[in-house]
């Protein structure tokens, strides 16, 4: 439940006074050529962060304070507005709210998760495709201190371009909006869907399920649509490579021909699809 008025608001600011201090700061920065309404939401047992009416025209960037000992969500939500009954909507990361603050998020959407101060005083961060794809993002720690994993991960490339036609959320006047998660189709989760969970994970190794970064003591800098360079693809840890024969034998095992194997040629399909970009 988010707190809203002053007088809520005042209480909030106790809550994290009494604690001794904002913890971190997120810098939330939209380099999309569209709107973005960043939506955050705390997990059950952390204070709620207090964000009314946060938007980010291009090019805009905005700060948000969390507490010191905090974890939650934050993601981006596309093509909203309000419609005749006053209730605020959006095509991609509704919230259900109908108010521009948010109680959840709608799949498919671009996940940033965060746990601060957290098991042995680390910060912990990821970005999630387990609930789909809506939008290019980004979290990139600053002033922190911490080991090889203490880096910036997200995904940059626009998945909805190369988005599986089963997959795909369309906007009738905007095209392809959204990249649903394949066991949001396939239930249950056959071998088939996983494949296309290969898809998303070759395309954006890093944000992929349980793929958790840390830090100490670190602030974000979170951005939709960060630049995408094609060099990037091998600046990860699964894809050092920036040989595309190199990756795909790494992925799949050296197999790139057609084969008897019906889910390998499936496979040899959808690297063709990533290939692309």
């Amino acid at each position: 439940m988010y707190l809203t008025g002053n007088k809520q608001s005042s209480k909030l600011e106790a809550a994290y006074s009494s604690l001794g201090s904002y913890g971190a700061t997120l810098m939330v920065t939209n380099k999309c050529s569209y709107t973005v309404w960043p939506a955050i939401l705390s997990a059950a047992r952390s204070l709620p962060v207090h964000t009314p009416g946060l938007v980010l025209q291009p090019g805009d960037t905005n700060t948000i304070q969390v507490p010191p000992t905090w974890s939650g969500r934050l993601w981006g939500r596309t093509l909203c507005s309000y419609n005749i009954t006053g209730s605020f909507t959006c095509v991609t990361g509704d919230c259900i709210s109908s108010t521009v603050e948010c109680g959840g998020a709608t799949a498919p959407v671009t996940l940033a998760e965060f746990t601060l101060n957290g098991t042995g005083g680390l910060d912990y961060f990821d970005v999630s495709l387990v609930d789909g794809f809506n939008l290019p993002l980004v979290v990139e720690p600053r002033s922190a201190i911490g080991a090889e994993n203490c880096r910036a991960t997200g995904c940059r490339r626009n998945l909805n371009k190369k988005c599986p036609v089963e997959l795909q959320v369309i906007k009738e006047g905007e095209g392809v909006v959204g990249c649903k998660s394949s066991c949001e189709v396939h239930e249950p989760c056959s071998n088939n869907s996983n494949l296309f969970s290969h898809f998303l994970k070759t395309r954006c190794p890093d944000a992929y399920h349980n793929a958790s970064f840390t830090c100490v003591s670190a602030d974000f800098t979170i951005t939709f649509c960060p630049a995408f360079s094609k060099s990037c693809c091998a600046c990860n840890i699964w894809y050092r490579s920036p040989n595309r024969e190199c990756r795909i034998n790494m992925f799949f095992g050296r197999a790139k021909a057609k084969t008897h194997d019906p889910q390998q040629n499936t496979a040899n399909s959808i690297v063709e699809m990533v290939d692309g970009h």
